[in-house]
């Protein structure tokens, strides 16, 4: 019998269970080895069981829904991820990541999708930065929470991470629908410890590509930040407690917009906005 995959979100753990290799190898693109400073309140187990050409997935035995193979991870992601939300309260989430300096100076790089965060938390990742995560924080008043997620490193990318590359033959990956795969790792597999644990921050970096361009910072002003953060935000809360939660952090941390030219040059300016 195959042991069953067992991994914390936050403050959920999670066992699934399945008698596929198939399976079991598309499933280590999402586990999740971090260490993670919060108390778990909620177990939950997933079956993946193969009924013919497809496979049924039961959640404490109560089936949820049937798929093929290549689709179990498209479903299982957001049904985990989803519980991990709905018993936190559905907190609101910035779409960032989360680092600090070795100064331990913790701050978020925020900003649209394709802008570049996971390239350059990646490079502040083996310039030795610690690095929480690349993708999603979320909020509870000005506690920041980095959602547990393997980075997401698009191919193109990697001529950007040679270090990330040389590691790509034996990462897992998924086909990204424009003619190249996205592939997912863990700062462990780069030999760095994997902490995540909530905390205040002391900036937001919220970037603005500019691709072989200048790199340079501004401030924000805070509404200007949370106007920003809002267009690229996600929450399942009210309007009204979403921008709430927004507001409290903005009011407590400096603000900055990041034109990103080149990951080198963007770390250096971040270093220096932050003293």
């Amino acid at each position: 019998m195959r042991p069953p995959l067992s991994f914390q979100l936050l403050n959920c753990v999670f066992e699934i269970r399945t008698e596929s290799a198939t399976i079991a190898e598309y499933l280590r693109y999402m586990i999740v080895d971090a260490e993670q400073a919060v108390p778990v309140t909620h177990r939950t187990a997933f079956d993946v069981i193969q009924s013919g050409d497809t496979y049924t997935i039961s959640e404490n035995g109560k089936f949820i829904v049937e798929r093929y193979a290549a689709n179990v991870l498209d479903a299982l992601y957001p049904l985990l991820y989803g519980r991990v939300l709905e018993k936190l309260g559905q907190p609101a989430q910035v779409h960032g990541g989360c680092a600090t300096t070795p100064g331990g100076k913790r701050f978020i790089v925020a900003g649209p999708g394709s802008a570049g965060k996971t390239t350059l938390l990646s490079h502040m990742l083996l310039q030795g930065l610690k690095v929480e995560s690349d993708d999603v924080c979320l909020l509870e008043g000005t506690t920041v929470t980095p959602l547990p997620r393997r980075f997401h490193v698009k191919e193109p990318s990697l001529r950007l991470l040679p270090e990330i590359a040389a590691l790509a033959p034996g990462l897992p990956w998924i086909d990204g629908g424009r003619g190249f795969r996205i592939y997912s790792y863990s700062p462990t597999e780069l030999g760095r410890r994997w902490v995540i644990a909530p905390g205040p921050v002391e900036a937001i970096f919220f970037l603005e590509p500019n691709h072989g361009g200048q790199t340079r910072v501004t401030q924000a002003s805070r509404i200007d930040m949370v106007s920003r953060l809002m267009q690229q935000g996600r929450s399942r809360n009210t309007v009204g407690k979403w921008i709430g939660d927004l507001c409290r952090l903005v009011d407590t941390v400096k603000c900055y917009v990041l034109v990103i030219g080149d990951k080198e040059s963007a770390l250096e300016a971040i270093q220096k906005a932050l003293g």
